[in-house]
């Protein structure tokens, strides 16, 4: 379900961003890739309830690595699909992972994903946590515009989920 939410908001953020036809394609394949990497993580660690410690965390962060060694593999796959599993959680400020890319070195693909992932992730309940109401997603994209996310994104984000008519409390 969330692959699936990440490959259709990915999607949608791309082509009100003005993405061509054939990256939103590639946009929209990594999107219900991008977690691919969770294979290789300790079911113990990915449905904690409980506060990760940091050795718990570092594990999580290795799944975007993971993912990049099983997507870079597939020869059918593009450049665009293996660079949205390898930085979809590259932050804006340089303060992601897995290489601490910044601002417009994180590849668009990886910056479309990072805004698409973590909404989804915000409106699902989580081990350690329940989901946001839609309100509280959008404070939160806005409050890390700038700092996690690409600003200029986060804003045509917030526009198309006007078009789409998502209801806020």
């Amino acid at each position: 379900m969330h692959c699936k939410d990440v490959s259709y908001w990915g999607r949608l953020l791309a082509l009100a961003y003005g993405v061509d036809d054939s990256e939103i394609c590639q946009i929209k394949t990594a999107g219900l890739l991008h977690d691919i990497g969770k294979i290789g993580i300790s079911k113990t660690v990915l449905n904690k309830r409980a506060k990760l410690s940091e050795h718990e965390f570092a594990q999580i962060k290795k799944h975007s690595l993971i993912g990049h060694s099983i997507v870079s593999s597939v020869p059918a796959l593009s450049c665009s699909v293996v660079e949205g599993v390898l930085y979809h959680h590259e932050h804006w400020d340089g303060n992601g992972y897995p290489n601490k890319l910044a601002g417009k070195n994180i590849p668009l693909v990886g910056r479309i994903l990072g805004i698409a992932d973590a909404w989804s992730a915000m409106l699902m309940d989580r081990p350690y946590r329940k989901s946001m109401n839609y309100r509280q997603a959008i404070n939160e994209l806005m409050r890390c515009s700038g700092s996690h996310f690409d600003p200029d994104l986060v804003d045509c984000f917030l526009s198309l989920l006007k078009t789409v008519r998502i209801k806020i409390p």
